[in-house]
């Protein structure tokens, strides 16, 4: 079923850009300077984000757009994605905005619904923009773009953590399925809902059965083991019929026997993306890693748990995968800490024709940026090359940058070659600074962290 989305009035007057930021507006329609990959990498939503993407919303900018008092509506940098949905030739923004009832201190957020905000070319100075009402109280999961429906024109999905302040406030939010939204060019918005009601921390699409349409995977985060129901803990793939109808199957292809096993299996990141060139969609995946806390764990043991490891499972185009068919990754660095797996993207860094893996994590308290890169060897094997090819790989004090969700290789510097930068960060209302224009510069093989002190 396809619903309307309400919207409330166009918000007056229309926030401003500072002068100071001005330098990194986007004065002339957008172009992607993304990297490019094979045709069956090029489905996947966050490879289409990254032809999208210009650049990241800083704090400052993102502090903009709140709006209300007790209430108070708050922009989260993570939420949100860009693309020209009115085909004027410049980048538009669709985001989400978390609920405080007290603020700013005494936080007291995402209890009850927030707002959707869409904006008319986000990058090209006054804002104009609707705000649209919603039942969703939290996403803190995933925005990707992708032609869901075969129309030729690029939907939303939103992969939500809508239970997400259930046990802190020991409230009773419900879980909500996949959205998918249709935002034409007069921004009327639409939305149907797909799949399962989980909490998703993440989300990924593309072309997982190489049937030509775009399938969705999603996982669970759960975050109240041992209440959850036995179809909230296992992650599904939704396959599309071509008119962006899906039918909903287990993930796993041996799912009864992994269940056996496994009490649930959460993960913070997952992606799908072809990582040994056979035309197939791979999965990497991840949650917590390194020096994790010992948790006493009173169910049949949950997966990610027992593994503490980042992995890749391989696909076979069939549209399922097996828990068997395995690679884990090995880590040189800060593995003395507990990370978080919070981002994983994609290059071809040393232009030997294969895919090569970048991971970004944070701390467990979400303080901190620490990136890995991994060169692909072939047969299935990756080897940790950060220390040699990536400088300034990590920040732990947050002098200048905090952690980030999805770094996005694209040719920031206009020589040719595709250096990183990261997309939306986290919260805009927390304390830490955002710097304008961090990236990491691509000099041959080398990628050259810059602008720390802007």
């Amino acid at each position: 079923m396809v619903i309307s989305c309400s919207k409330s009035e166009k918000l007056s007057p229309a926030p401003v850009v500072p002068a100071t930021l001005s330098t990194t507006n986007l004065k002339v329609p957008f172009n992607s300077k993304s990297e490019k990959y094979s045709k069956i990498n090029e489905t996947t939503g966050l490879i289409v984000n990254q032809n999208n993407f210009y650049r990241y919303i800083t704090q400052a900018e993102a502090q903009l757009l709140q709006f209300g008092n007790k209430p108070m509506y708050r922009f989260s940098l993570r939420d949100a994605v860009t693309y020209d949905f009115n085909g004027d030739g410049r980048l538009d923004l669709f985001g989400f905005c978390t609920r405080f009832e007290l603020f700013p201190e005494l936080g007291d957020l995402g209890r009850a619904p927030g707002k959707f905000i869409l904006i008319n070319d986000f990058y090209s100075g006054t804002k104009e923009y609707k705000v649209i009402d919603t039942d969703l109280c939290w996403i803190g999961g995933s925005f990707l773009l992708n032609d869901f429906n075969g129309d030729g024109k690029m939907e939303v999905a939103v992969f939500n953590s809508n239970g997400h302040q259930n046990v802190i406030y020991g409230i009773n939010n419900p879980l909500i399925p996949v959205r998918i939204y249709s935002i034409d060019s007069g921004f009327n918005v639409t939305y149907k809902n797909v799949g399962n009601a989980l909490n998703m921390h993440s989300g990924t699409t593309g072309d997982i059965d190489n049937d030509g349409d775009i399938d969705i995977v999603q996982w669970p985060l759960n975050l109240g083991r041992g209440i959850e129901p036995v179809e909230f803990r296992y992650p599904y793939v939704l396959l599309n019929d071509g008119n962006g109808n899906f039918k909903v199957e287990n993930f796993l292809s041996d799912y009864t026997e992994f269940k056996s096993k496994f009490y649930d299996w959460s993960t913070s990141i997952y992606e799908l993306f072809d990582l040994n060139n056979d035309n197939k969609l791979d999965l990497i995946f991840g949650y917590n890693f390194g020096t994790v806390p010992k948790v006493v764990d009173p169910w049949n043991p949950s997966y990610d748990i027992v593994n503490k490891k980042i992995g890749i499972l391989w696909g076979d185009g069939s549209g399922k995968f097996n828990s068997s068919n395995v690679t884990f990754l090995s880590l040189n660095s800060f593995q003395n800490l507990w990370l978080s797996l919070s981002g994983a993207s994609f290059t071809d860094f040393d232009t030997d024709g294969d895919i090569d893996v970048l991971l970004a994590s944070t701390t467990g308290p979400s303080k901190a940026y620490i990136l890995f890169l991994l060169e692909n060897k072939g047969n299935k094997e990756f080897e940790d090359v950060t220390s040699k090819y990536l400088d300034g790989s990590s920040e732990l004090d947050n002098t200048y940058y905090t952690h980030f969700y999805q770094p996005m290789f694209v040719d920031k510097d206009g020589d040719g070659d595709f250096d990183i930068v990261p997309n939306f960060s986290t919260a805009a209302w927390e304390s830490y600074k955002v710097i304008s224009n961090l990236y990491w510069e691509k000099q041959g093989k080398n990628f050259i962290r810059r602008n720390l002190n802007n």
